[in-house]
C-alpha cells in the first residue's frame, strides 16, 4: 500500500514539475458574456483614463463575435509575472461587470472569476480587435 502511494505521489510531483518547466499551464478560454447580455463596453487605458464607451448593439455584437473567434486555451506564465495590461476592455451587463479583458502588445487575457490568464494574439488579429473597439490608431508600448 505504501509503495502504491509513493508511486502515485512521485508521479504527481513529476507531472507538476513537467508542467512548470514546459513554460505555462494550460487553462480554459475566457467566459465571454453573450451578445444579448452586454449593454455597454468601456475601454480604459493603462493610466485608467476612459478611452471609449460603446453602447451600440451592432458594434457590441461584432466585438463579441471577433473575441469569440480569438478565444481559446489560455495560459499563466510560469516563470514570469503576468504582464501589465495597457488596455482594459470592460463588458457591462444588467447584472454588473460581465468580463474585464486585459490587452497588451501581442496578447489578451482576463480573470472572469478564476485565475488571471492570457493568450497570444497576432498583430493582424489585435489590429482588427482594436479597430472594432474604435481604437485603430492605438499603439501599444513595447
Amino acid at each position: 500500500m505504501k509503495s502504491s502511494l509513493a508511486i502515485f505521489l512521485s508521479s504527481a510531483v513529476m507531472l507538476v514539475l513537467s508542467a512548470c518547466l514546459s513554460g505555462a499551464l494550460a487553462l480554459p478560454p475566457l467566459s465571454i458574456p453573450a451578445k444579448g447580455l452586454v449593454a455597454q463596453i468601456t475601454v480604459n487605458g493603462h493610466d485608467v483614463l476612459p478611452l471609449k464607451t460603446i453602447s451600440e448593439p451592432a458594434t457590441i455584437s461584432q466585438i463579441i463575435d471577433n473575441l469569440n473567434s480569438l478565444n481559446g486555451p489560455m495560459e499563466v506564465p510560469s516563470l514570469s509575472t503576468y504582464p501589465t495590461p495597457q488596455l482594459t476592455v470592460n463588458f457591462h451587463t444588467a447584472s454588473g461587470l460581465g468580463l474585464s479583458l486585459f490587452m497588451g502588445p501581442g496578447w489578451f487575457g482576463g480573470g472572469d472569476g478564476g485565475t488571471v490568464r492570457l493568450r497570444s494574439i497576432s498583430t493582424a488579429a489585435q489590429a482588427q480587435l482594436l479597430a472594432l473597439l474604435g481604437l485603430s490608431d492605438y499603439n501599444f508600448r513595447k
